[in-house]
């Protein structure tokens, strides 16, 4: 049974990962780092460009989650074998 809540708070921490970055982006810089579909697609002028710290500031958002969201779930991952009462894995002890 430990091992399906497990995986299970393992599979909700992959489900949970992308809606924090989309936030954290949103509330902290202001805009979401993925193309939308504002009001102005519609104009005939069309949209004008984002600024350049608008897209650098979302470049760097997304190369920046993935090696962050790998470092947060080593200690999630370690956090939830310690509550489960669980020890390390047996090849570290060898």
């Amino acid at each position: 049974m430990k091992l399906v809540v497990r995986y299970l708070a393992y599979f909700v921490f992959a489900l949970v990962t992308p809606i924090f970055w989309m936030m954290f982006a949103f509330l902290v810089f202001g805009f979401l780092p993925f193309p939308s579909d504002p009001a102005c697609h519609f104009d005939p002028a069309g949209c004008p460009r984002a600024p350049l710290v608008v897209r650098l500031l979302g470049t760097i958002c997304g190369y920046s989650a993935l090696p962050l969201s790998v470092v947060a779930f080593i200690f999630y991952r370690k956090m939830i074998r310690r509550i489960l009462g669980l020890g390390e894995p047996m090849w570290r002890d060898q």
